[in-house]
Parts: C-alpha cells; sequence; structure tokens
C-alpha cells in the first residue's frame, strides 16, 4: 500500500490453492481458536488512526484479529489479514509459521507475498504436507523473519517447491511482482489483494467489496495485549515522548 508519494509500496497476502473459501475459513477459524481467540460480529465501522497496532504491531501484541478470504482464480482463494503479517508469524502453541500449519491442515500448496516499501521481499512458500520454505530477508532484521533465519544465500526471493519462478523471472521490481501475482491468483478479485483491503476492511471494518468474499473477527477474550492502542499523531507523541 502506498500511502503517499514519499514511500513505497507494502504488500503483504497469502495464496492458497484450494477451491474453497469455506473450508479456509473453516480452518482459520479452528487453528485460531486453539490460540484462545474467538470469533465475534464485525466491530462498527470506524475512522484510521495514525498509529493502528492491527497495521503496525504483532499478532499477539494485539486483542483483535481481522482475516478477509475471498475467492481469486480458479482454486484459488486469497487472504488478507491484520495484523499485516498474522499469518507470517509463529504460532505459540507448535511455534509453526501459521500460514504453513494452515496449509498442512488444508492439505493444499500455496504462498505468501510480502513487499516492504518497494524494497525488501520475503516470500513463504509450501506444498501443503508442512514443508516450506522460506527466501527474501526481512525489513527490521535482514536474517531473522519472526524466529526464522534466513539464509543470505537466498536474499533474493525465489520458488523453489511450487512452479511459479518464471513470474520472478520476468518481473524484478517488487510493485510489479505483487501485481502480476494479484493478476495470477487473484483473478477478478485482484484488485483487492492490495493492503488497502486489510486497513480499509479489516482495521476500520468497511464491509468488503470483494465478490463472494467474507470478513470475519477475532477477539482476546482476556484482553490486554495492547501496548499501545490506536491513536492520532499528537497522542503517538506524547506516549512516545
Amino acid at each position: 500500500r502506498k500511502l503517499n508519494k514519499f514511500m513505497g509500496y507494502w504488500e503483504n497476502t497469502a495464496y492458497i490453492n484450494s477451491p474453497s473459501t469455506k473450508e479456509v475459513i473453516e480452518e482459520l477459524t479452528s487453528m485460531f481458536a486453539d490460540e484462545g481467540m474467538v470469533l465475534v460480529p464485525s466491530p462498527h465501522e470506524r475512522k484510521s488512526q495514525y498509529y493502528e497496532p492491527m497495521q503496525y504491531a504483532t499478532a499477539l501484541k494485539n486483542d483483535l484479529w481481522g482475516i478477509a478470504v475471498f475467492p481469486g482464480n480458479e482454486n484459488w482463494v486469497v487472504i488478507k489479514t491484520a495484523p499485516l503479517e498474522l499469518l507470517g508469524e509463529k504460532e505459540p502453541n507448535e511455534n509453526r509459521i501459521r500460514f504453513v500449519l494452515l496449509c498442512s491442515r488444508l492439505n493444499c500448496s500455496g504462498f505468501m507475498y510480502n513487499l516492504y516499501d518497494s524494497g525488501p521481499e520475503i516470500l513463504i512458500e509450501t506444498d501443503g504436507t508442512g514443508q516450506y520454505k522460506v527466501t527474501g530477508y526481512g525489513y527490521n532484521d535482514p536474517l531473522d523473519y519472526y524466529g526464522e533465519k534466513l539464509d543470505e544465500s537466498f536474499f533474493e526471493i525465489q520458488f523453489t517447491l511450487l512452479p511459479y519462478q518464471y513470474i520472478l523471472e520476468k518481473y524484478s521490481c517488487g510493485d510489479d511482482r505483487a501485481n502480476a501475482f494479484a493478476e495470477e491468483f487473484g483473478g477478478k478479485n485482484m484488485r483487492y489483494c492490495d493492503n488497502l483491503t486489510s486497513v480499509e476492511t479489516l482495521i476500520c471494518h468497511k464491509p468488503l467489496q470483494a465478490n463472494c468474499g467474507e470478513a470475519l473477527y477475532y477477539k482476546w477474550p482476556k484482553k490486554g495485549r495492547v501496548d499501545i492502542d490506536s491513536c492520532s499523531r499528537e497522542e503517538w507523541k506524547n506516549k512516545n515522548g
């Protein structure tokens, strides 16, 4: 998501080779329940603040998670989340990447593409059997992605398990790659593969416009995981000195 002309493009999108959005939602709901997250009605629509923990903080620093699930091209399902890298982070029970765990439970292959400020890229791919590969380099720590140690010889993202390397070879720019993935796997819903879906739908709770898509929310019933709640720029400055 390009916030203004001085910032690059940000993208965090998961693509699963499944014919059923219903099955994906059922497995996500079951997975999140294993972590103690309870499915709740959609919150009331709200305006975005300068700082949003669902945009900038990790999953375990949020009491509320949102997912948008919608069909892409034939036999593909697209997932957008808030927090943005919810599925890329590791769940605490088995310390497994949530996206890899989800694909294993569905017995479906898939990949998750992360682009940071039109620069660093992370690609998570899995064959649906539990085997997976993470390539690229992190935004904050080039050699570590949420506890997953990265190999310097794979700083350039590449498909090693799935047959989509041709897309990376055709497009060298991250912005172009994000668009190519959306077009090839998102189909008629490709516009909703953008991070605006995470921000406008899942953080501001606006209706999801993607055809045949669903937006769902899960809450941490005990509360208290948020360090800094949504706040204005002035409030952010005050809280951070």
